[in-house]
């Protein structure tokens, strides 16, 4: 550790002391530097997602119209994909080599690289109608749903409250949208063929309620500026429209629906996704913003402390010189508070705002808590069953919504359970 430079040396418990005082200041201000740059990650990875959610949609269309509606607009995205998920692995060839994370953030970009290395064969499967829009919408979904936590890795190893909220509303607004998106491509099957199965409409029923509840979440966290930007989005024509559209297929049920339409209900869900983007790209900002002020909040207080620590060395040592020429006696005991100073107070300070932030921070991230516990469900459920991750959510979600409890709720139960 860096020593402090003063004219005096201190004792070296003083010194060891300080050291460690200074060390926790370090610490911090390398975690909130490591977070700057994980949120550019977030960034590149926010765009790839939303990239793939528009090629799904429209995979699904030109799949169940056998190529008759969105060939050329598919072909566009192609190439919006391609240079989306090439900024990605850009990024991560410098970015992993650099920081240091948990094993489980390694693991999680891996097993994403790894979901995209296997959509890269379903294509041309896709171009040549062998497989179904069904099929590929989850191959889709899987690649993104690793996408999305690699940013919940991100989330939840924020150290600092501010920063902590900000990410949990960010993760919930993602994961919002992306309901949104699996919203408009399994409305984009049922459109395209013309009517609705009971089975897709039980799952646009589960996405709707799916959304509401991120889209809670997300509100619960956000700053007022963010909450009205949202309100916005609610009040768009998009938004409206959307609702109309619902409507149209849950009164047609399995009656046949004009297929003119699927072109409107890409449209229209395409046009609130993008909102969502928007939102996206001022939650990232604000959030790249806040991390840098903290950053200079803690190198000034660093600094700071560094100073006022140097004073307080130069002073001890003068007194504790004073003091032994004039009375003859030994100085005081380093273990007594007394002989550190105001350093022992600058500890305590230390230490108090220490557990308070902490305090704070586990409140912000009882959601990130939950999300885990979710996760663990889904996860024993792939493997009692040997369903994919789509249909463990989708039970849970039904038994939530059958039960009228909460998400949370049916995921203990299922963790406790299949436990045992």
């Amino acid at each position: 550790m860096k020593q402090l430079s003063v004219k005096q040396p201190a004792t070296k418990r003083d010194t060891l002391a300080i050291d460690y005082f200074l060390a926790a200041h370090q610490s911090e201000h390398k975690q909130l530097t490591q977070l700057s740059e994980s949120c550019h990650l977030v960034t590149v990875v926010t765009e790839l997602i939303h990239e793939l959610q528009k090629e799904r949609g429209l995979s699904n269309i030109y799949l169940v119209s056998e190529g008759k509606r969105f060939a050329d607009e598919r072909v566009n995205q192609l190439q919006e994909v391609a240079i989306a998920e090439k900024a990605f692995r850009g990024l991560l060839n410098s970015f992993s080599c650099g920081l240091h994370h948990k094993a489980s953030f390694y693991s999680r970009v891996a097993f994403a690289l790894n979901g995209l290395d296997q959509l890269a064969p379903v294509r041309p499967q896709i171009s040549k109608y062998q497989i179904s829009a069904l099929e590929a919408t989850g191959h889709f979904s899987q690649v993104i749903s690793r996408l999305l936590q690699v940013v919940f890795e991100v989330a939840d190893r924020s150290t600092c409250p501010e920063t902590a909220r900000a990410l949990v509303a960010l993760f919930n607004l993602l994961q919002g949208k992306e309901y949104a998106g699996q919203e408009r491509a399994f409305g984009a099957i049922g459109f395209a063929a013309g009517e609705f199965d009971l089975e897709t409409l039980e799952q646009l029923d589960l996405l709707f309620d799916a959304q509401g509840n991120c889209f809670d979440l997300f509100l619960s966290h956000s700053e007022a500026a963010h909450v009205g930007k949202w309100r916005e989005i609610e009040a768009l024509d998009c938004s409206h429209e959307l609702l109309k559209l619902r409507q149209v297929y849950r009164k047609a049920g399995t009656s046949p629906i004009p297929d003119a339409m699927t072109e409107v209900w890409f449209d229209v869900a395409t046009n609130r996704i993008n909102a969502m983007q928007e939102l996206e790209h001022l939650l990232l900002a604000d959030l790249i913003l806040l991390i840098q002020q903290q950053l200079d909040k803690a190198r000034d207080e660093m600094a700071a402390n560094h100073d006022n620590l140097e004073a307080l060395i130069l002073q001890k040592a003068e007194d504790d010189t004073d003091g032994s020429l004039a009375s003859g006696k030994e100085t005081l005991s380093p273990d007594d508070p007394k002989a550190m100073g105001g350093l022992f107070e600058l500890i305590q300070q230390q230490a108090s705002r220490l557990q308070q932030l902490n305090t704070e921070l586990n409140e912000v991230r009882q959601s990130l808590e939950d999300r885990k516990v979710i996760e663990r469900a889904k996860g024993l459920l792939m493997k009692k069953h040997g369903v994919s991750e789509d249909k463990a959510y989708q039970s849970l979600r039904r038994v939530a919504m059958n039960k009228n409890t909460s998400l949370i709720h049916v995921a203990r139960q299922t963790v406790t359970t299949l436990s045992i």
